[in-house]
């Protein structure tokens, strides 16, 4: 009898200890998948920094040419006040000969 029991709680204690081994291993198997996701996740986050850091470098240059395009753009504006007022001072000068010769 003594034996029986001893033998039923052994049983039990193999049943309870298999059953934790399957928790254990549920357990384990979804923190991989877990894992996997946040690896995943990692990998695609990794990807669209690089590609934000090439969008960037573009803006960058874009940038760049923008502002020299409007330094060229404002040195022309500035020729052109230049001429327009050196023209208006020949034109003066014309009239003002233009009433000499009269």
């Amino acid at each position: 009898n003594a034996a029986l029991q001893l033998r039923s709680q052994i049983d039990s204690t193999d049943k309870i200890r298999k059953q934790l081994d399957d928790m254990e291993r549920r357990h384990l198997d979804e923190l991989l998948s877990q894992q996997t996701k946040v690896d995943d996740m990692n990998e695609k986050l990794a990807r669209a920094g690089s590609e934000v850091r090439r969008v960037l470098t573009k803006l960058d240059a874009s940038n760049t040419e923008l502002s020299k395009s409007a330094d060229q753009i404002n040195t022309l504006l500035n020729q052109k006040d230049r001429l327009e007022a050196r023209l208006n001072e020949y034109e003066h000068e014309t009239k003002h000969m233009a009433k000499e010769i009269e």
